[in-house]
Order: structure tokens, then sequence, then C-alpha cells
């Protein structure tokens, strides 16, 4: 299924979304192609596209509510690389975040 709203029902992202990262993997190299993050957004024609990704610097895998997440330690050099991707050089786009923040003091 795709992601879960507040209620836990299942969005329906057929063809609206490019690329969705869920997080949940609970190993690396676990998507098809053997990289760390899977795109599991599904595009108008019924196919994934190609933009899973490898986790660089230190993002380990961690227990969520909805099964696995990542925690990302913050220091420059910690992301995930989907690669020099054309489609997303080429037209306007938005990137969306839910984000946990932790202890005090810190910013995201």
């Amino acid at each position: 299924g795709g992601p879960q709203g507040s209620s836990g029902t299942t969005i329906d992202t057929t063809g609206a979304v490019s690329a969705l990262w869920n997080f949940d993997q609970s190993k690396n190299a676990s998507c098809s192609d053997g990289k760390d993050v899977c795109n599991s957004a599904v595009q108008g024609n019924g196919v994934v596209g190609d933009y899973n990704g490898t986790v660089k610097g230190t993002a380990s895998i961690v227990s969520t509510i909805n099964a696995y997440g990542r925690d990302f330690d913050g220091k420059t050099g910690t992301y995930v690389d989907v690669g020099d991707k054309t489609e997303f050089e080429t037209q306007n786009f938005t990137i969306m975040a839910v984000v946990k923040k932790e202890g005090s003091g810190k910013s995201i």
C-alpha cells in the first residue's frame, strides 16, 4: 500500500506523485535494485519510477509507529542519493517531508 493518513487510511498517489520515499525498509540494500530507500510511487501507467536511493553518511534504521524509519545523524554529508535525474532539473516540483525533532535546543 501507499502512505497512510492520520486516520490510518491509505492515500492513493497513483499518477500524482513522481517519487515517494516512506523510509520504511527494515534493512539496507532491500530495494529491487539493491539500493537502501525504495520509491513506492506508482506512475499513471502503473510503473514505479526509477528513483530508489542510496543512503550516504549515517541514517540508522529505527522502529516507528508505521514500521520503520530513518534517524539521520544531522551531520553534513548525510543524505539519500537518488542520482542525477533530469526530471528534477527541467520542471517545477515540490518536496514535502514529515520530520520528528528530538531533544531540546536543536533546530531543523
